[in-house]
């Protein structure tokens, strides 16, 4: 009798199933809070120590400057008479000059003589003398030896407008015939040789010099 109630005992053991243990949820790995610091030069400080370069645009907003020929810097008629004279010494230099000045640097160092940085920036006040500096070098250039002789054409031309120009501004005409007539007996400078063309652009020159 003892035996069947330990054998019944055993079975009802295996019909009672243990209750399945559930595994304890795994904590989840806390990860650290993201935090950017951003500097002035542009450089991020983010997790883990790491760098990263940001490029930014800077704009900056300039003054426009608005230019008006005749108000404080020369006039356009102004401007076109340096800028022909810078051609004209151009010209000169390569002719005349084993090492010739280029059309640039001309341009430059009239605009350096006006105290300014571009022909068209120069003073009013200060385009008496860039053309007179301007002048004066062309004049060093067509008084060479060698001027007359090769580009002879053009070389009269320049000192018959030059001339010409300045007898007329100056009112000196009657005082250019007579210099011509009694020094070179003939009624035009049209009929001077290379020599006596010379030494009246001089004198019209010494004119010039005088009236200022």
């Amino acid at each position: 009798m003892a035996e069947d109630t330990k054998d019944k005992m055993k079975d009802l053991l295996k019909l009672v199933k243990p209750a399945s243990k559930k595994a304890a949820p795994r904590k989840k790995k806390e990860e650290p809070l993201s935090i950017s610091v951003v500097r002035s030069n542009g450089v991020v400080i983010g997790n883990n120590n790491i760098f990263n370069d940001i490029k930014t645009e800077k704009f900056v907003q300039r003054p426009k400057v608005t230019v008006v020929p005749g108000h404080e810097v020369i006039t356009e008629a102004q401007a076109i008479i340096i800028r022909s004279l810078v051609k004209e010494i151009g010209d000169l230099e390569k002719l005349h000059k084993k090492k010739p000045q280029s059309y640039a640097a001309i341009q430059d160092l009239a605009n350096k003589k006006g105290g300014a940085t571009q022909y068209r920036l120069i003073p009013l006040d200060k385009f008496e003398v860039v053309k007179k500096y301007l002048w004066q070098w062309r004049g060093r250039l067509t008084g060479t030896k060698s001027a007359p002789k090769k580009d002879n054409a053009a070389w009269r031309n320049r000192q018959y407008a030059y001339i010409k120009i300045n007898v007329k501004q100056l009112g000196l005409e009657n005082k250019l015939v007579e210099l011509v007539l009694k020094k070179f007996g003939v009624d035009s400078i049209a009929e001077l040789g290379d020599a006596q063309l010379r030494s009246v652009y001089l004198s019209v020159s010494g004119w010039k010099q005088a009236a200022k």
